[in-house]
């Protein structure tokens, strides 16, 4: 392989998790650990109460959607406050083996599988902390990895998240980050993004073939007037096709 073959910009194929790879979630998975082995139970109580009133204030557009969203990323890490890494850990992998493994969509997996098979650049990009989707990573045969990033002191998590909550238009500027920071080249012209939700459409207008995944309803009026393809089920996954 030549250097200019080498250094080639290569198709990228970008992953949402939630609702799009699987039907879980990996904050609902966090709640229901945290809840049943007791962890910070007064940031448990104190967040169930605080997301509750702040959904509502969504609800009557007394808040965005988005600063909902954040401000509930940023609470999920206040659950995990003074855990031990390790501990944190095993956190995690329930998340994994109770909540994301047993809901992965399995025509969504098929597809990821294509690009993998085509030697894409593939790469999970979403807003649940970085351990989870690693771990999410080992089992798919993902490397490429693209999350919320908790803060972490003496080996014991703080609380807070280490950066940017990655969603909406931050999870579009990590993404673009992180292909910079590790020196690939992608040709985001024929790139594809997966996601299932409006709040990805910054992710989606960086690349050339954005794929609406079980949409939201506002996410499937978007793709339908700019003619995406869309994967609402099974056998909507034929990209040979295309």
């Amino acid at each position: 392989m030549t250097t200019s073959e080498s250094s080639a910009p290569r198709i990228a194929a970008i992953f949402d998790l939630d609702g799009t790879l699987c039907r879980g979630h990996v904050w609902r998975g966090l709640a229901r650990t945290v809840k049943e082995h007791k962890f910070n139970r007064r940031h448990y109580y104190a967040f169930m109460v605080t997301h509750a009133a702040r959904w509502i204030a969504s609800k009557l557009g007394l808040l965005s959607s988005e600063r909902f969203h954040h401000s509930g990323g940023r609470g999920a890490a206040m659950l995990l406050q003074d855990l031990f890494e390790e501990t944190a850990e095993s956190v995690f992998y329930e998340i994994l083996y109770n909540e994301l493994l047993p809901t992965l969509r399995d025509d969504v997996v098929k597809v990821l599988r294509w690009h993998q098979e085509r030697g894409h650049l593939v790469v999970l990009v979403s807003g649940g902390f970085q351990g989870v989707l690693e771990l999410v990573g080992k089992e798919l045969g993902i490397t490429h990895i693209v999350g919320s990033q908790l803060e972490i002191s003496d080996e014991y998590l703080t609380g807070e998240l280490a950066g940017p909550f990655c969603f909406g238009e931050s999870k579009a500027d990590l993404l673009k980050a992180y292909i910079a920071a590790n020196g690939l080249s992608v040709d985001w012209s024929r790139s594809f993004a997966y996601a299932d939700r409006i709040y990805d459409r910054y992710v989606m207008d960086l690349v050339g073939l954005p794929v609406a995944v079980y949409p939201d309803d506002d996410l499937l009026d978007l793709a339908e007037a700019k003619g995406w393809h869309i994967i609402e089920s099974e056998g909507d996954d034929d990209l040979d096709g295309r």
